[in-house]
Formats: C-alpha cells, structure tokens, sequence
C-alpha cells in the first residue's frame, strides 16, 4: 500500500512534457480525422502556450530528455504532411510569438501539386454534390456494389451531418460508411496499387481532370528552406510516400524510411534527426530502423507525456483539434496532469 502510494506520488511530480501533433491550419467542409485547426483558434493555442508553457524546440527537447533534465510543463509542436498553410498560416504565426516547431515531411509529395489520398476521398464521398448510387469502383465488401441509397445528391442535410462527424465516430450517413470502408481498404495498399484504384474511384466518380484544392496541397522545395532558414522550423522525416510502414517488408520500411531521410538532407544540407511514423504505425522491428538509420528520435500518434522512462524512438504526441482557448487550455493541463 505504501509503495504504490510513494509511487503516485513519484508520478504526479516527475517531471513531464507535451508534444503536440498539428496537421492543417485552415478551414474546411468535413473533417474526418479532425486535422484541420482554424488559424484564429490556433493563434489563441499560440497565445497559451506562450503565457503559460515552456516551449521547446524538439532537439532541445530531446536533448532534455536524454540526460533526465526536462523541465516542468514544457511543451513542443510538430505539424505532421507539409500541408501548404504550414508555411502560409502557421509559419507566420509560430514567428509572431517566436515559438519554435518541427515539420514532418513526406518528400514523395514536395513539388507535387495533389492532394493527399485520404483528402481527395473525403472530397469524393462527404462532399462531391452527386455520386452514382452504385459504388463499384473497388470489391470492398462480400457484396460487387455498395448501394448509396438516397444519398447520391448531397443534400444540405447531408453535409450538415458531415461537417460535425469524425471518423472515430459511428457513420453519420451511407455516404460516411462507404468513406470509411474505402479509406481502410486504400490505407494498407502499396503506393503504386492505391493510385490505381484512387484513380479508379475517381472516374467512377466522374472526376475526369485533375481538380486538386490548392488549400490541401503541401509546401514546396523553396518553401521549406525558408521555413528552415528561419531558424524556428526543425525539418523532420515521414518517409517518401507515407505508407503505414507495418504492412510493409522490412527492407521495404527501410527504403521508405531512408530515402526520405536522405531527401530531405540532400536539400537542406543539414542532419535530419527526428522521424514521425505515418498513422503512428510502428512496431520494435520499425524503430530499430529508425534507429539504424541514424534518426536521434521517433514520435508517434499514441497520446501520452514524456517523461524520464519513454523511449526516444516511440514518443507520444498528443493531437490538437479545433479547439477554442479554453478548450485548449483544459486539455493541456489534463494531458499534463494525468498522462
């Protein structure tokens, strides 16, 4: 009893940080992943942080943690995918209040000009004003064909019940449903296999022409040398195509891994040390990769502090959503607290 006691209590005191896990910095119709923060929200996160946490960059952070020296309530941000309002919306902000960030980057999409997969098919099935009723594109279930019903127009209450779902929640509408049956079934694709059938989704659709969303293209080659050049911009690893690294061979993780290591360093003509794992998909075989490949850390989407004993190559992040000032607030001091 006593120990278990002197052990909360260890606990409780221990010093402990928060890395926080961004995504998008904009506006958007639907959300499914909840990826997306509006850039006044984020500039009240911004104005929080700075009046009343530690924020570190993520070297020092890491350098901190490797020699037991973290100091109470510190605090570090990443953005995970390069997405343009990174270096537009966020950069400018992170500037105004001289808070430093780590940028993961996948380099199969620097200079790409698209969208990423799962954006392209939330655009698709929770927002494309009319669809055919029979979803043939891809055998996803038992049956040939996925019957939208009454949902092939996008009726505004439709899109009303899109834009408050997430996709941790119970589909909100058949359209949602068959959003994520697709999403699972081209998330443990190969790149090459999910183009295809992405492209076979498309024209199903009726999406003959490219038509990306300039908002959810990523940032380029100049670009992110500005944002480094900054000297508040930590440029990260997230392989070259963002698979989710488990369902791929050993060597096919380290290719992956390796290659956007060195793509990056070729740009920037500085170390690259710190990786983020796509989805957070990871396992003890892929963080000896990493390890291998001469990243100093590794972080993850599992969504807990840091502290003393956390291993430098599964570190949690917790996500941010689009939260208001005091909903922020409330669960930075939560994740602090209790995790």
């Amino acid at each position: 009893m006593i120990s278990k006691l002197v052990h909360r209590i260890k606990r409780a005191v221990a010093p402990r940080a928060a890395v926080l896990m961004y995504h998008r910095i904009g506006y958007s119709e639907s959300d499914a992943w909840q990826l997306t923060v509006n850039p006044d929200f984020f500039e009240q996160h911004l104005q929080t942080l700075k009046n009343n946490y530690k924020v570190l960059s993520l070297d020092t952070l890491i350098k901190k943690h490797k020699y037991n020296t973290l100091p109470h309530r510190s605090i570090a941000i990443t953005f995970d995918d390069g997405y343009i309002d990174n270096y537009t919306i966020a950069l400018p902000l992170l500037s105004k209040y001289n808070l430093p960030a780590t940028f993961f980057i996948p380099t199969g999409s620097i200079n790409d000009q698209k969208e990423f997969w799962w954006d392209e098919l939330e655009y698709i099935f929770l927002n494309k004003p009319q669809l055919p009723q029979f979803f043939t594109a891809l055998t996803i279930s038992s049956s040939q064909s996925f019957d939208l019903e009454n949902e092939t127009f996008l009726s505004t209450e439709i899109k009303q019940r899109h834009h408050v779902w997430n996709g941790n929640q119970p589909p909100a509408t058949r359209r949602a449903a068959l959003y994520i049956m697709v999403w699972k079934a081209l998330k443990e694709m190969s790149h090459a296999d999910r183009e295809n059938a992405l492209a076979r989704i498309k024209q199903w659709a009726g999406l003959q022409q490219p038509n990306y969303r300039s908002e959810y293209t990523t940032g380029d080659t100049r670009l992110m040398l500005q944002a480094a050049d900054t000297g508040l911009i930590t440029i990260g690893g997230h392989t070259v195509t963002h698979p989710a690294l488990s369902g791929l061979s050993l060597e096919e993780q380290y290719a992956e891994i390796a290659l956007g290591k060195s793509a990056l360093e070729q740009v920037l003509s500085r170390p690259v040390q710190h990786f983020a794992y796509p989805y957070g998909d990871t396992s003890p075989a892929t963080q000896a990769i990493v390890s291998k490949i001469g990243f100093t850390s590794a972080l993850t989407t599992h969504p807990s502090t840091i502290t003393a004993s956390s291993n430098p190559f599964a570190l949690s992040r917790f996500q941010v959503n689009n939260w208001n000032a005091s909903e922020f607030s409330t669960n930075i001091r939560n994740w602090l607290k209790y995790n």
